[in-house]
């Protein structure tokens, strides 16, 4: 008996937990390519649109140092 990669899919709770994850994905992608244009159009220096991605990364820092120690 042979199984193809797609035979997960045909289980409901799987394929409803893949499509909710792919669309969450898509949805990260957008607010992260909107959150820099809309930096990079209401400034002219170059340097905030360079600083959002560390901005946004700076609170999993924090968290993980208080979970650690």
């Amino acid at each position: 008996m042979t199984t193809s990669a797609c035979s997960p899919l045909h289980k409901s709770l799987f394929c409803d937990r893949s499509i909710a994850s792919i669309v969450s994905n898509i949805g990260c992608w957008l607010e992260d390519t909107e959150g820099a244009w809309l930096i990079s159009s209401i400034t002219i220096s170059p340097l905030f649109p360079q600083l959002y991605n560390p901005v946004l990364f700076l609170p999993n820092i924090s968290r993980t140092d208080i979970m650690s120690g």
